[in-house]
């Protein structure tokens, strides 16, 4: 398994009969560097993500973005690299520079806070809709228009379960990790979640 970051969110599995040769297949994922050509320039996720597929790219090739101070990382499918090392020289309004990371620069973890929640059960509608702090009904229909994803896919049903390792988004609300949980003595149930901020629009 492997996402071109530590921590990965998106990842690219790699199933083999013997696990000793998995030490002599070269990585699969390339991680670029995009900087801003105006030093006084911003990146956010959504213009980075749009400009990528706005080159016509499948949201398969592209893993994980993650924003610096005055850059942005972008972990991508070994196929498609070279090609965005060429092409791929704008991101929204900010005409951006594209590296290849070298293998010793330090790329840095998605921040986020972690905050302790409580839910009336394990469902999805109730533990995400007191994380992203939403009412149920409103988490309900939001899951009905097809913008709730756990693990990377999407929700139909309100009553799914949840457990711990889980990473529950909502567009617009941003995502959360699920960490661990424990019933209160009130019959609640109480959850450790790591918060992720939603990305500027």
């Amino acid at each position: 398994m492997e996402g071109g970051f530590p921590d990965a969110e998106r990842v690219r599995f790699l199933m083999v009969e013997d696990p000793d040769v998995l030490d002599n297949v070269p990585s699969e994922i390339r991680a670029l560097q995009a900087t801003p050509a105006d030093p006084r320039g911003k990146l956010d996720h959504r213009q980075v993500l749009g400009s990528l597929m706005g080159l016509g790219l499948k949201r398969e090739v592209i893993g994980d973005i993650r924003l610096a101070e005055q850059c942005c990382f972008v972990a991508v499918a070994q196929e498609i690299a070279d090609f965005l090392l060429s092409q791929w020289d704008k991101a929204g309004r900010e005409r951006i520079r594209v590296e290849a990371v070298e293998k010793d620069v330090e790329i840095p973890l998605e921040q986020g806070k972690e905050r302790r929640i409580t839910a009336a059960s394990s469902r999805i509608d109730a533990v995400a809709s007191s994380g992203f702090n939403v009412s149920r009904t409103m988490f309900q229909e939001l899951i009905q228009q097809g913008k709730v994803k756990r693990n990377d896919r999407m929700v139909a049903k309100a009553d799914l379960e949840v457990k711990p390792g889980d990473i529950l988004s909502c567009r617009g609300y941003g995502r959360m990790r699920l960490l661990e949980f424990q019933e209160t003595r009130k019959g609640r149930i109480a959850w450790n979640v790591i918060l992720y901020t939603p990305h500027k629009h």
